[in-house]
């Protein structure tokens, strides 16, 4: 299955971000259909914004479709590609408690995921 990133709205209140969590949402199209995705950050002094695992919703009209632990991956990987020590959006270094609040970044990334028929389990 291929993915093709293309954009993400970041930190948004609309979404409920807060104090606690910064919320995004992930933009992409499979097969000409778009679809999207939250994805949740926990947030604050204490936390570290680039080792702190996400939250990545799974796609309700893309369940059982897919292979959820691969598309969270990429997910997740597309998310740190654009924001953090290595972002190429938003580059943060050596910086806490910044907050970033409602910025819309458009950037592409085609990835591909096993197919649900091909991704294991029980």
């Amino acid at each position: 299955m291929t993915i093709h990133f293309v954009g993400c709205l970041v930190d948004s209140q609309l979404l409920g971000s807060d104090n606690e969590h910064v919320v995004s949402k992930i933009f992409f199209i499979i097969d000409e259909t778009p679809y999207e995705t939250i994805v949740r950050q926990p947030y604050g002094s204490n936390r570290s914004f680039e080792t702190e695992p996400l939250e990545v919703e799974n796609p309700k009209r893309l369940r059982g479709k897919m292979d959820y632990g691969a598309f969270r991956d990429v997910a997740e990987q597309y998310y740190r590609m654009l924001i953090g020590s290595q972002g190429s959006a938003i580059n943060i270094n050596n910086s806490s408690n910044i907050r970033i609040m409602d910025t819309k970044i458009w950037q592409s990334w085609t990835v591909m995921i096993p197919d649900i028929k091909d991704a294991g389990g029980w």
